[in-house]
C-alpha cells in the first residue's frame, strides 16, 4: 500500500506553516489585508499546493470567514484582533491552520486570547 497521502498531508501543513510564517511577518498597522492574503496564497502555490479555501482574515467582532475581495480597501488597524485561517491541500488532502494576533500588544485584548485558550485547554 502507497504512503503517498502521508506525503501530502505533509506538504500541505508544510505550506499551511509557511504561508503562516509570511503572515506573521506582514502583520502591522496599515498594512492591506489583500496584501497579506495574496501573498500568503503565493506562498502556499510556491509549495506546490492549492488553497483549500480563500485566506480568512477577520477582525475583532467578526468571529470567522471574512476573506479580502479583490477591491478591498481594508487595512490592519493600530488596535484589535485579526484571526487569519490558512487552508491548502495536496492532491485533496488538506491541512488548516488559524492564528489570533493582538495588534500592538493590548492587555485587554491579550486577556481574551488567553481566556480562548485556557478553554481550549480545559
Amino acid at each position: 500500500m502507497s504512503n503517498d497521502w502521508i506525503e501530502s498531508y505533509i506538504r500541505a501543513g508544510k505550506a499551511v506553516k509557511a504561508a503562516k510564517k509570511v503572515a506573521v511577518n506582514l502583520i502591522k498597522p496599515g498594512v492591506p489585508f489583500l496584501e497579506i492574503a495574496n501573498k500568503c496564497e503565493e506562498e502556499i502555490l510556491n509549495h506546490g499546493c492549492e488553497l483549500s479555501f480563500p485566506i480568512n482574515m477577520s477582525l475583532d467582532e467578526i468571529a470567522a470567514h471574512y476573506s479580502p475581495s479583490i477591491d478591498d480597501s481594508t487595512i490592519v488597524p493600530n488596535k484589535g484582533l485579526l484571526k487569519i485561517d490558512i487552508g491548502s491541500h495536496h492532491d485533496g488532502y488538506i491541512a488548516d491552520s488559524a492564528i489570533t494576533f493582538n495588534i500592538n500588544n493590548d492587555e485587554t485584548l491579550q486577556n481574551i486570547i488567553d481566556a480562548a485558550q485556557e478553554a481550549l485547554e480545559a
